[in-house]
């Protein structure tokens, strides 16, 4: 009996963010999970999705985001800290993006009307709450949503958007990792990441892709997850990423997940 030493079927396949249709989904995380820090919470967003094409051979598309239901909850602090995040998650309520074929965000339709929002909430919370520390956090949103683009880092945070709008689109294999660089808001810093992305299950109704941080991106996180994608609609159908950054001597472990609601 003859017996096959190697296996050379090579899994393969290419994808694009759906250029039209909609979608529903459900996002959960859990920041900070084991509570090292003192700062964690869990979060919770259901929303809708809306794509259609954009005049540019398929470059781009327009993505209307409409929250349904949107939730944060802190493991510990007060009330009133609780409700100013719970505030602040509401600026992404809607949105509307241009989005790359790779799936990343490329512009906010909207932005103008984002920090509009923003100054009316600032403007309550300033008259509300007194003190430096409130001082210090309304500055930080300020220089959070100072321009378009900031507002585009923020909204591909994993905490927003992030494991919709990632340029998790593209040609991938089962054999050879493609490399592809990211910014990841940290707790503390923005780390550089340069992440590896494979097939590592492929049927005729999805992909899974698995995502792993490359060896050389960073010592000071780390970072892994993986997609299962429609391949035949191209609808992310759920995805994960767990990262757990270090700094101090404090280690901070987070949980993203993705479901798409049938």
């Amino acid at each position: 009996m003859s017996r096959r030493l190697f296996d050379f079927n090579i899994k393969e396949w290419e994808g694009s963010f759906p250029e039209e249709g909609n979608s529903r989904f459900i996002f959960s995380a859990a920041i900070d999970r084991e509570g090292s820090s003192g700062s964690g919470k869990n979060m919770k967003r259901e929303f809708t999705v809306f794509c259609e094409p954009n005049d540019d051979n398929g470059f781009s598309r327009t993505v209307k985001i409409k929250t349904i239901s949107s939730e944060i909850k802190l493991n510990s602090g007060s009330s009133a800290v609780n409700e100013l995040l719970n505030q602040l998650s509401s600026l992404y309520n809607t949105c509307t993006l241009q989005v790359k074929y790779d799936g990343t965000v490329i512009g906010v339709t909207n932005y103008l009307q984002i920090q509009s929002d923003w100054k009316k909430i600032k403007q309550h919370i300033e008259q509300d709450y007194k003190g430096s520390h409130i001082r210090m956090f309304t500055r930080s949103i300020d220089s959070r949503l100072e321009t378009e683009q900031k507002i585009i880092s923020d909204i591909s945070s994993f905490e927003n958007f992030g494991l919709l709008f990632h340029s998790i689109y593209g040609k991938y294999d089962s054999l050879s990792p493609v490399v592809k660089e990211f910014r990841h808001m940290g707790m503390k810093k923005v780390y550089p990441i340069r992440e590896s992305i494979k097939v590592s299950a492929l049927n005729d109704t999805n992909v899974v892709l698995s995502i792993e941080i490359d060896t050389q991106s960073s010592e000071h996180i780390a970072y892994s997850g993986s997609y299962q994608i429609n391949s035949t609609n191209q609808w992310i159908e759920k995805a994960s990423v767990e990262t757990k950054d270090s700094y101090d001597g404090v280690e901070i472990r987070n949980e993203f997940h993705l479901q798409q609601k049938v």
